[in-house]
């Protein structure tokens, strides 16, 4: 059941890393690392 979770989370990440390098062309680097320490 644990391994099934950690695959999901991979799976999200991955896909929230793609959406915030969209973001980060458009806002900057200031926002894009505040997020990502955010979601840490």
């Amino acid at each position: 059941m644990k391994q099934k979770i950690i695959k999901y989370k991979e799976l999200y990440f991955s896909c929230f890393i793609r959406v915030l390098s969209r973001i980060k062309k458009k806002k900057g680097e200031k926002d894009y690392k505040r997020t990502i320490q955010y979601y840490r």
